[in-house]
């Protein structure tokens, strides 16, 4: 199955992206201390103890199923995700391990780690009031990003 994934090198088709590189960069000693470390730490920390079935975001690819999510996604962060390189990639393994999470809870700050089990259980949640709608994602929804934990392949490259 092929998705939409957003990166930031020019590749080409048929290369091979390792999973792990956001985790590379979160556990870098720099970035220590800022929020965005926090953040996956909690949420890595809660995998390992409840769910350590489920892919490491640490380890892991990012994706989306649908233009939806990725228009999204895309628009976040004062719109600097526009400059990234919208590709369809495919896991190399058909059984590599896959989560639909909330993005949204993904990007939220250090403060808010009451919501990562919302993240891990792959329910909906309204932002910005964080209220668990207690509505499974479904991985063509808005909100739903696709933690693949795998490495995969470079099909096409789309704009």
């Amino acid at each position: 199955m092929a998705f939409l994934h957003l990166g930031t090198m020019s590749v080409e088709v048929g290369t091979i992206l390792l999973a792990g590189n956001f985790g590379r960069i979160i556990q870098h000693p720099m970035r220590s201390k800022d929020q965005s470390y926090r953040r996956e730490i909690a949420l890595e920390a809660y995998r390992l103890e409840k769910m350590p079935y489920k892919p490491s975001r640490l380890a892991s690819i990012f994706a989306f199923e649908g233009e939806a999510a990725l228009a999204r996604y895309r628009n976040i962060g004062s719109g600097t995700n526009n400059f990234s390189i919208l590709y369809e990639i495919e896991p190399i393994s058909s059984s590599a391990p896959m989560h639909v999470g909330c993005w949204l809870l993904g990007q939220l700050d250090a403060g808010r780690l009451d919501l990562v089990p919302q993240y891990w259980a792959g329910l909906r949640v309204d932002l910005p009031q964080a209220l668990d709608v207690s509505e499974p994602l479904k991985a063509s929804d808005g909100e739903a990003e696709i933690v693949i934990g795998g490495n995969c392949r470079v099909v096409r490259r789309l704009d």
